[in-house]
C-alpha cells in the first residue's frame, strides 16, 4: 500500500509539473488514490477527500467525462459501504460523512441518490443534535445547494439555505466565508425567483465578505 501511494505522488508531481492543476490525468491519479485508500485502509473519510479532488479538477475542465463518473460513481458506493459499516449511525460524523458522499453524488449528476442521502443525513442531524448544531448547518448548506443547482427547486433551496443561514450565523462571524457562500447561493435562487432587488442585496453583503477575507483580486471575489 504505501509504495503504491509513493508512486503515485511521483506520478502526481509530475503533472503538475507538466500539465497544472486542471489536468484530467490528475483527477485519474486523485481516483486512483482514493483506491487504494478503500481497498487497503478502508479509510472511506481520506478516499472521499481524493474523490472530491479529482471533481474539482475535472470541474475546472468544464465538464466530467463519463468513464470518470463512472469511477467516482463506483467509489462512491464503496465509501458508503464503509461509513454504513465503520460509523454509529447517531454519530455526527456519519451525518457529514453521508451528507458528503450525497454531495459528491450530485456533482456527477446522479442527483436522486444526493437527494436521498443527504436528506437522511438532515434527519438524523436535526433529531440527534439539533437545527442549530454547525454540522447540522453544513447538511443544511448541502441540501440546499443540490435544490439550487442539480434539481432546480429554487422554493425548497431557498428554505433549506435560509435555515443554513440562521444556523451559520449562530455558529460563525458575520464575515466569515461560511457566511458568504450561502448568501452567494441564495443570490442564485432569489434570481431564479425573479426577485431582483433581493438578489442584488444579498451578492452585495457576499462581496464585501469575499472582499474581506481574500480581498478585491481573489477569483471568490469577481
Amino acid at each position: 500500500f504505501d509504495n503504491a501511494i509513493k508512486f503515485i505522488n511521483i506520478l502526481e508531481n509530475f503533472y503538475v509539473k507538466k500539465f497544472g492543476l486542471n489536468s484530467f490525468e490528475l483527477a485519474n491519479l486523485y481516483l486512483s488514490k482514493s483506491i487504494y485508500y478503500i481497498t487497503f485502509n478502508n479509510n472511506s473519510n481520506q478516499a472521499l477527500y481524493l474523490l472530491n479532488s479529482a471533481i474539482n479538477i475535472a470541474c475546472n475542465n468544464r465538464y466530467i467525462e463519463e468513464k470518470l463518473k463512472k469511477k467516482i460513481e463506483i467509489l462512491l458506493n464503496e465509501c458508503l459501504n464503509i461509513s454504513n459499516i465503520q460509523i454509529i449511525k447517531e454519530n455526527n460524523n456519519y451525518c457529514l460523512s453521508l451528507s458528503r458522499i450525497g454531495e459528491i453524488f450530485g456533482f456527477i449528476d446522479i442527483s436522486f441518490k444526493a437527494k436521498s442521502l443527504i436528506s437522511k443525513a438532515l434527519n438524523i442531524s436535526e433529531f440527534k443534535f439539533g437545527l442549530n448544531h454547525k454540522n447540522t448547518g453544513t447538511i443544511l448548506f448541502r441540501l440546499g445547494s443540490l435544490y439550487c443547482f442539480q434539481l432546480g427547486n429554487p422554493e425548497k433551496a431557498k428554505y433549506y439555505l435560509e435555515l443554513c443561514l440562521k444556523n451559520y450565523e449562530i455558529n460563525f462571524d458575520n464575515d466569515s466565508t461560511q457566511i458568504g457562500e450561502v448568501l452567494n447561493n441564495l443570490s442564485s435562487v432569489y434570481g431564479s425567483l425573479g426577485d431582483y432587488s433581493k438578489k442584488k442585496d444579498l451578492l452585495i453583503r457576499a462581496l464585501s465578505i469575499n472582499e474581506k477575507n481574500y480581498g478585491k483580486e481573489h477569483p471568490s471575489t469577481g
